[in-house]
């Protein structure tokens, strides 16, 4: 199964075909198994970019527009006096700006509804920044006009105070992308379930095209509702944090419709939102965070198809799920653990495996946000009809060293757990850091 899986990703004309000879898949279960690969790939490219663009960060000019200036100044032997006059033309064109945006805020003459309805919008509108902009170019054409050096002086000037930094636009760029590549994802699966099941012409029949549009309309939530009805499957399976991957949507609505900042809209549909106007710049942890978000809900979308259509691939599914989860585990990586950790206790059909799962999946929750994110959930755990070291794991994970090592010591005793089990459990870490075990 994993050899197929690697195989997958070799971006060769005979890949699929060589899959499907072998294995006797269908061409939908091939193109599933590419999407796989194609999903760890770009993840992966992914965390690459964010390096790139921390790289790039890091070596970025971070000096004032006047030292940027300052050099074209010593060429060029531009007057010191004209450096101190472009600087405070614009202090006062700054000045300037901040009481048209007072008076923007002070309502007189704008309808309530029009401030309320998009006040940004309606800002925008007032200072008619453009009209700015040309102002203060005039000014300095009209002061500078026929001093050395002075237009190529302000010239440096000017472009370094508009200057933007790298990072910012590059992590906004990659968001963008991470939320299309999910969107592609799911409007491929969704496409291919209703050709096998319509009577289209082909792929490429407009009316297929017109269906697929229709499913996809609504965003997330209608997502979520027509694959569950359509395909039997919940996009949420390998997702840690689901209003995460809500959130980061929300987001790249403001970043590609707001200039990042907070509107009413994302106030409602995101709990905990900062006030609005507030700024919402994706950082490097952040988008991080929503590629192992991103990834695993795919994953676990195509992992869960696999499973239907192919049920004696399940348990081969569970394993790689579960070896991902590790591999995850061993980077640091605490929520793609969790939600690979998840995704391998929905698709496996052994309740014990599915429990040992879950147990798994807080751990790694427990690494990311502490015992308080886990203790409800926990103690509310019904224990009695699972065998008796998952008693144990719940007294475990609560921090009731003592009544846990005492029914340690009882399943010892019984021969239900060993020192080999002690061992291998992550469950168990804890207590060997701690030196109460072995």
């Amino acid at each position: 199964m994993t050899a197929q899986i690697e195989r997958s990703t070799v971006n060769e004309p005979s890949a699929d075909a060589a899959l499907r000879a072998e294995s006797g898949q269908t061409p939908d279960e091939v193109e599933l198994f590419l999407q796989l690969g194609s999903v760890r790939d770009f993840a992966v490219g992914c965390r690459e970019l964010i390096q790139v663009a921390d790289e790039i960060a890091a070596r970025s000019d971070t000096r004032s527009p006047r030292e940027v200036a300052d050099d074209a100044a010593r060429q060029a032997g531009t007057p010191s006096d004209v450096r101190s006059r472009v600087e405070e033309i614009f202090a006062e064109a700054d000045l300037e700006a901040s009481a048209h945006v007072a008076a923007a805020f002070d309502g007189e003459g704008v309808a309530v509804d029009e401030m309320t309805a998009d006040p940004f919008a309606m800002i925008a509108r007032r200072l008619q920044p453009d009209a700015i902009v040309e102002q203060i170019a005039t000014r300095l054409r009209t002061e500078f006009a026929g001093q050395p050096g002075a237009e190529l002086y302000v010239a440096a000037y000017v472009a370094a105070t508009l200057r933007r930094p790298r990072k910012p636009l590059l992590l906004r760029a990659l968001l963008a992308a991470i939320c299309g590549q999910v969107e592609v994802c799911v409007l491929r699966i969704m496409r291919r379930e209703l050709m096998s099941q319509g009577s289209y012409s082909g792929i490429s029949d407009p009316q297929l095209e017109t269906d697929v549009r229709k499913l996809m309309g609504g965003g997330l939530q209608t997502w979520r509702s027509n694959l569950n009805s359509l395909l039997g499957v919940d996009v949420t399976a390998g997702s840690a944090d689901w209003p995460g991957v809500v959130e980061l949507f929300e987001r790249r609505h403001l970043l590609v419709h707001r200039e990042g900042l907070v509107d009413h809209r994302y106030r409602t549909r995101v709990s905990d939102a900062p006030p609005a106007g507030s700024s919402l710049e994706p950082t490097s942890v952040y988008m991080h965070q929503v590629i192992d978000l991103c990834e695993t809900v795919t994953v676990g979308l195509i992992g869960q198809l696999l499973a239907r259509r192919r049920p004696e691939l399940t348990d081969q599914l569970v394993g790689i799920a579960a070896a991902w989860a590790e591999e995850a585990v061993a980077e640091g990586a605490w929520l793609r653990a969790e939600g690979y950790h998840l995704l391998a206790g929905v698709l496996t059909a052994d309740q014990v495996e599915g429990e040992r799962r879950r147990v798994d999946s807080w751990l790694d929750r427990q690494e990311r946000l502490g015992v308080d994110a886990i203790r409800d959930e926990v103690a509310a755990w019904d224990t009695e009809p699972l065998p008796p070291e998952f008693e144990l794991a719940r007294l475990v994970l609560l921090g009731e060293n003592e009544a846990g090592l005492r029914l340690l010591a009882q399943l010892r005793a019984e021969g239900l757990v060993g020192d080999q089990d002690v061992d291998a459990w992550r469950l168990f870490s804890r207590w060997r850091k701690q030196g109460v075990v072995p």
